[in-house]
């Protein structure tokens, strides 16, 4: 009589898909049932999670201990060190010196795998006791070695230019020993900025994590590389005008005064002037409350269509008869954009900016103006050269036009 009742089997497995004979017993005894979908949450910490990460993390350290093999770092004996040209010093400040100033030899066989980003070493200056300072004060006390290299550099400035065709066909026959120049000679306070990177080198005896410098003109090549600022630049500045000028386009067909950017009317009027059959392929606003159909019959509204004239060696079909040959259809011809170009070459030299390189090491500064006379013109060059007393000689030379001025000039606008 007090038997518990017993709850059916199928309400205490529920699943995704409810079975056919519950639904018939909630129908039968009109009962609502309510199907609730619940997921349980597993905790974050179980042993079987930390038995798992102790076997991979265990396994991995084995593969690193017994796969790769240690790098042993190898004292140099004193001798050799002494052979080239190392000097053994008591002091441990004194060795660190040495070490440092030191260029490292490398394996010329080894291959080395960069893996990280150039990066700057701390700024190093010129002491009292360096060589290259040395050298600095002894050149600075004659006046004879520096009449001599100022010369030097006024004398191949300007046989660079007179053994250029394109130079001497502007110029004219450029006098070698003539014209003026003014020279400033800079001592630097310290050898150049230097930068390194780190890798792997790879040779038949070892592999090892090393650092290698990284010359100026690299350092610079590859960050140019890596932000374009001014191929970016040039590339927004065209899109742009060429955004402006089809929306212009669009507003003379709607019948409204399109509006032009003054720097780019100033554009095309010079093309216009360098190059008076040049299309421009910029057009002029038209007057408002015209539209694009104003020059098309106003009986009818349409402006008639010009056909293509038929291909050379082709006749033109007969009036009520049929062609003999279809010909294919002809492809429009890409024009040229001479504003749009101009604009990408204005704002590239606008944002280029040339690389920075300091002078070498144990060099002097050697800046200013040189003037090129010729029979046609002359000009004034702007000079950055780098002069290393030791050799007696000049490493690296930078030069620039300042000033271009022709002997002879012609009124423009006329006489």
């Amino acid at each position: 009589m007090f038997k518990p009742s017993r709850i059916p089997r199928t309400f205490t497995r529920l699943s995704r898909i409810v079975p056919s004979h519950t639904r018939s017993q909630t129908v039968r005894y009109e009962h609502n049932l309510n199907i609730q979908r619940v997921r349980f949450t597993h905790p974050p910490f179980t042993w079987k999670r930390a038995t798992s990460v102790f076997l991979y993390t265990g396994a991995f350290l084995a593969y690193l201990h017994f796969a790769i093999p240690d790098v042993e770092i190898e004292d140099e004996p004193e001798e050799s060190r002494a052979k080239k040209g190392r000097e053994v010093m008591d002091d441990d400040d004194d060795e660190e010196d040495d070490y440092e100033d030191e260029d490292e030899e490398y394996d010329e066989d080894s291959l080395f795998i960069p893996l990280t980003w150039a990066r700057q070493k701390p700024k190093t200056f010129y002491k009292g006791t360096d060589p290259e300072w040395q050298e600095f004060r002894r050149f600075a006390q004659d006046a004879k070695r520096h009449r001599a290299a100022q010369e030097m550099l006024v004398t191949t400035v300007r046989m660079s230019m007179a053994n250029q065709p394109r130079i001497s066909q502007r110029f004219g026959q450029i006098n070698v020993k003539s014209g003026k120049y003014w020279l400033d000679m800079t001592f630097p306070d310290g050898p150049p900025q230097e930068y390194e990177r780190s890798g792997i080198e790879i040779t038949d005896d070892f592999i090892s994590w090393t650092t290698r410098p990284v010359s100026q003109m690299n350092y610079g090549r590859l960050n140019r590389v890596l932000w374009p600022t001014a191929a970016f630049s040039s590339f927004y500045a065209t899109s742009r005008y060429m955004f402006l000028l089809r929306l212009n386009q669009t507003k003379q067909l709607l019948g409204l005064a399109p509006k032009e950017d003054e720097k780019i009317v100033q554009l095309r009027a010079a093309l216009e002037a360098v190059h008076p059959g040049a299309q421009t392929m910029l057009p002029k606003p038209a007057p408002p409350g015209t539209s694009g159909r104003s020059a098309a019959d106003p009986a009818k509204g349409i402006a008639p269509i010009a056909l293509p004239a038929p291909p050379q060696g082709q006749q033109a079909p007969e009036a009520g008869g049929k062609e003999k040959a279809a010909s294919l259809p002809s492809l429009p011809t890409i024009q040229r954009q001479p504003i749009a170009m101009s604009v990408f070459a204005n704002t590239w030299v606008k944002n280029w900016t040339p690389l920075n390189v300091e002078a070498p090491r144990g060099s002097i500064v050697v800046s200013g103006l040189i003037e090129v006379q010729g029979n046609k013109a002359r000009a004034t060059m702007d000079v950055v050269a780098a002069y290393d007393p030791k050799q007696n000689k000049y490493v690296a030379m930078s030069l620039g036009v300042r000033r271009v001025q022709d002997k002879k000039q012609a009124p423009k606008g006329g006489r």
